[in-house]
């Protein structure tokens, strides 16, 4: 039997989801390829296997993992859409998947390409609607609206209708819907995606402020990892349904960073032997004739800037942390080899 404490919000325990796909059809009679459309050979996909994770209220959890990992998988089943085949998951005291209709009113959803908002009405009809659905008391609906219109800054928006609005400004305006009834759990699927880097910025503050005001937990899955750098503190990966790893993102940068970006421009020579000597110590990616940038060994970084001073005249230098999507990447292409 699963037990939530009085910390934990979400816990799954052995969870496995398992689909079913038709096999291609390699045949190459008419006939056959014929039988096989009506009953076509089947193969199982494992989405997720014995997934064990624990989150607290509110967190902050990015889950990230290339397409076919498992993240819409589980958040499909701990938000109530999907069944698993085996294992157990339980949110907020609730089975999501058994006890649908109670969990529901205490969630909120945004799958970044899809609306929740009616096409053909004012945001505001929308909003409106939501808060009878939720038996939301009128007054306070409707201050909990412009509460929510002024974080997000869509007031100008409200009696506009959603077919009119940009991807950006819809993306606001869906979030005001999803936090509207106060929900204990929010999961994010892509909630930036194809925004601007305006619109990006404005939904991360609002993410930010929800969740440190009201305590909200968060489970972000995206593919872009500016967000999670913005946004989370503890980072799920997830290869092929399985945790790879589940834990702070400054630990795991820690782990995984081996190298710096190195982008220099300078001026003049002055040791030409120590020069050369020192770029060889630089993975190379661009050069001109005074300018060059690359990566450089974490361990020896100090070492080679300094070195760079004594034999050249900088006139600008910048150095990088490796980018998050870059350590994943490489975790993934390791993980093919």
């Amino acid at each position: 039997m699963i037990v939530i404490s009085n910390s934990n919000i979400i816990k799954t325990e052995n969870l496995t989801k398992v689909f079913e796909k038709n096999k291609p059809c390699l045949h190459k009679s008419i006939i056959k390829k014929f039988i096989y459309y009506f009953k076509p050979d089947k193969e199982e996909v494992v989405a997720l296997h014995n997934f064990n994770i624990t989150i607290e209220k509110g967190e902050f959890v990015g889950l990230v993992g290339q397409n076919g990992a498992g993240k819409t998988t589980l958040v499909k089943i701990l938000s109530g859409i999907l069944t698993p085949n085996s294992g157990i998951a339980k949110s907020n005291g609730f089975i999501p998947y058994i006890q649908r209709e109670e969990y529901v009113s205490n969630i909120g959803v945004i799958f970044g390409s899809r609306s929740i908002l009616e096409y053909n009405i004012p945001v505001i009809d929308s909003l409106r609607l939501y808060a009878i659905i939720y038996n939301l008391n009128k007054d306070e609906s409707e201050k909990r609206i412009e509460y929510l219109s002024n974080l997000l800054e869509i007031k100008d928006l409200l009696h506009t209708s959603v077919r009119k609005l940009s991807l950006g400004q819809k993306m606001r305006c869906n979030l005001v819907a999803s936090f509207l009834h106060h929900p204990k759990i929010v999961f994010l699927d892509e909630p930036t995606i194809g925004l601007d880097a305006l619109a990006k910025e404005k939904v991360r503050t609002f993410l930010k402020e929800i969740n440190e005001k009201e305590h909200v937990t968060l489970i972000l899955t995206t593919h872009d990892m500016d967000d999670i750098e913005e946004l989370c503190e503890r980072l799920i990966l997830i290869n092929k349904g399985e945790k790879l790893y589940d834990g702070s993102l400054n630990e795991f940068k820690k782990e995984h960073v081996k190298k710096k970006y190195i982008s220099v421009t300078y001026s003049k020579v002055k040791d030409n032997k120590l020069f050369d000597k020192t770029k060889n110590e630089i993975n190379i990616k661009e050069s001109s004739k005074t300018y060059f940038e690359g990566e450089i060994d974490l361990n020896n970084s100090s070492r080679i800037i300094e070195t760079l001073f004594n034999c050249i005249d900088i006139t600008d230098l910048d150095v990088r942390e490796t980018p998050l999507e870059d350590i994943i990447k490489d975790i993934y292409c390791e993980l093919k080899r």
